[in-house]
């Protein structure tokens, strides 16, 4: 060892202060970049590990979300089916109730109609009935030339009429 280090001129002491130096530098490196040097790279990796796990958490609170409202839509378009059913029923039932009611007040108003034309037939055979008395009255009295009593009108009118109406 001593001829290399008379070959490179060197002295024991300078080799060993440079391996002293050498420690140190390795040391004041370790200590002062290394090591802070890890502990960041440990620190992002755990904010890394942890915005991964809020990603994860996240997500997954996206997709319960999501099947969570897909299930309220899906409850909300079947209730809308059913309300628009049962609208449908209840129009349908007022309807056919506004055309049952229609149909009774029209059978009302024909029978009514009816009722009143009957009355009115009524009133006119006897109008007529009456007219046809009085010419038949004023015939006879012109063709008898005298004045018949009322008894004698009702039986003759009675008596006309039931061979007219027969």
């Amino acid at each position: 060892m001593d001829q290399i280090l008379k070959m490179f001129d060197l002295h024991w002491e300078t080799v060993l202060i440079a391996l002293v130096d050498l420690v140190v530098l390795v040391l004041v490196v370790y200590f002062l970049l290394i090591r802070k040097l890890k502990k960041n790279m440990a620190a992002k990796k755990t904010r890394t590990e942890e915005v991964y796990d809020e990603n994860a958490r996240l997500n997954k609170e996206v997709v319960d979300t999501k099947a969570k409202y897909e299930a309220m839509t899906k409850d909300a378009n079947e209730k809308i089916a059913l309300m628009t059913k049962e609208t449908q029923k209840a129009a349908e039932d007022k309807a056919q109730a506004i055309l049952d009611a229609a149909k009774k007040q029209a059978a009302e108003l024909v029978a009514a109609s009816k009722k009143e034309m009957d009355s009115e037939r009524i009133r006119m055979e006897q109008y007529f009935k009456a007219e046809v008395t009085a010419l038949a009255v004023d015939v006879a009295e012109k063709v008898l030339e005298r004045e018949v009593k009322e008894q004698d009108n009702s039986r003759i009118i009675d008596e006309a009429l039931s061979k007219w109406s027969t």
